[in-house]
């Protein structure tokens, strides 16, 4: 039997694609096999930098909640963040944080007690958002709102006092980039991309960019409904 808000979200979703012999993951395999695409050497980077935009926006979050602080056991995380990624992480931090910030402030219910809505284990959850999102397309408004469902999970389990499952958080992410995103965010720029997304926004703010926030929105609202379905039916 169908939820009653399933009828609501399903609106949200694009036509459908045509049909394609081969899933994403089967294409990927083949075209990395074949020489296509990025070179390992980048895509572990890829992985990488992600993972350390995981944990730099996952404690940026919890500064802006009051949540950062020596008393909850948080010095797994403060490890975590000494592990950078030379001058890449700091450069495209900025712009990630600004999007995200863009996002919680635009809905700020749909990032807030996120597992309440799709679940206990913060990194199921997120992998389950992230499959679904990278199954319907990618766009940097899309990626940036993966990020903030993260930040949403971190304080979650800040407050329910589990800090040591924002390693599962992190993970899930890095593992999302490596069997999903690594291949998009490499022929859009790389982590830079996202910089160059955001700069002429700061420059002059245009509709495209609302639009592209919106729809980044929406669609973190479906897959958040999708989560759900996921994980009660495991």
């Amino acid at each position: 039997m169908e939820r009653k808000g399933s009828l609501a979200t399903a609106t949200l979703l694009p036509p459908p694609p045509p049909h394609r012999r081969f899933s994403h993951t089967v294409s990927r395999k083949l075209s990395h096999s074949l020489g296509w695409g990025s070179s390992s050497e980048e895509r572990g980077e890829i992985v990488s930098v992600g993972r350390s935009l995981c944990w730099q926006y996952m404690r940026c979050r919890l500064k802006r909640s009051g949540l950062f602080s020596k008393k909850r056991g948080l010095q797994r995380l403060r490890s975590s963040l000494s592990l950078g990624h030379g001058a890449i992480v700091p450069r495209v931090l900025p712009a990630l944080i600004a999007l995200g910030v863009e996002l919680e402030r635009i809905r700020p219910e749909v990032y807030t007690g996120v597992t309440r809505q799709v679940g206990n284990e913060p990194g199921i959850a997120l992998r389950a958002v992230g499959k679904q999102l990278a199954m319907m397309g990618m766009s940097w408004p899309r990626l940036v709102s993966l990020f903030a469902v993260a930040g949403g999970l971190a304080c979650d389990t800040v407050r329910a006092g589990h800090p040591e499952q924002m390693t599962q958080i992190a993970d899930a992410m890095a593992d999302l980039v490596d069997e999903e995103l690594a291949s998009w965010i490499a022929d859009n720029g790389g982590w830079m991309g996202l910089c160059a997304y955001w700069k002429p926004i700061c420059d002059e703010p245009a509709l495209s960019h609302y639009v592209g926030l919106l729809a980044g929105l929406l669609l973190t609202l479906f897959l958040l409904a999708v989560a759900v379905r996921v994980i009660t039916s495991l």
